[in-house]
């Protein structure tokens, strides 16, 4: 009995002079730490001021050429940034023309405006015109494959050869970006 007494009362005395030998460590540590650094510190200043004094010891010329040839680096690597902002413009110019589709296609047609409609498609594709034009003549034809009932129950107005037309302008006009694309790389 009298040995587990003296075994407990051992371990009740060494087990916090542990925990104070370990927190005693640690500060010691950050301590090693802090000063390790301040030493480093230390060090570079010395030879940053080393570097100034010789650098001043020099003409102003010198000086002048050191800061030109710093300012000529960084222009020489926004230079080298340009050709990827160029092809990093042509994707966003290309995932914009597919937004615009998207938008122009989920929007029901009689809401665009149709003079625009009309100049954007004798613009980018005149075959077009001449199947718009064969679609007017249809137009009162019931028998025409042009005219039928659209979901509005409309006659003829929304018969599709519009968003045949629309779809094959942004076509072009994504097939163009696409090829832009891929010749400048």
């Amino acid at each position: 009995m009298v040995t587990v007494l003296m075994m407990l009362l051992r371990i009740l005395l060494v087990l916090p002079l542990l925990l104070l030998m370990r927190m005693v460590l640690r500060v010691l540590n950050l301590l090693l730490l802090v000063l390790l650094m301040l030493l480093i510190l230390r060090i570079l200043m010395v030879i940053l001021s080393v570097m100034l004094r010789w650098i001043l010891r020099r003409k102003l010329l010198l000086l002048n050429i050191l800061l030109l040839r710093v300012v000529r680096r960084s222009v020489l690597k926004l230079l080298l940034l340009v050709p990827i902002l160029k092809k990093l413009l042509l994707v966003i110019l290309k995932l914009l023309l597919m937004v615009i589709y998207l938008l122009k296609v989920l929007i029901p047609f009689y809401l665009i405006d149709k003079i625009e409609m009309v100049l954007l498609i004798a613009t980018f594709f005149p075959p077009v015109i001449v199947a718009a034009l064969r679609r007017s003549f249809d137009f009162g034809d019931p028998k025409s494959p042009m005219c039928k009932w659209d979901a509005e129950g409309f006659y003829g107005a929304g018969s599709g050869l519009h968003w045949h037309a629309f779809d094959l302008l942004m076509i072009i006009k994504i097939t163009l970006a696409y090829l832009c694309i891929y010749s400048s790389s």
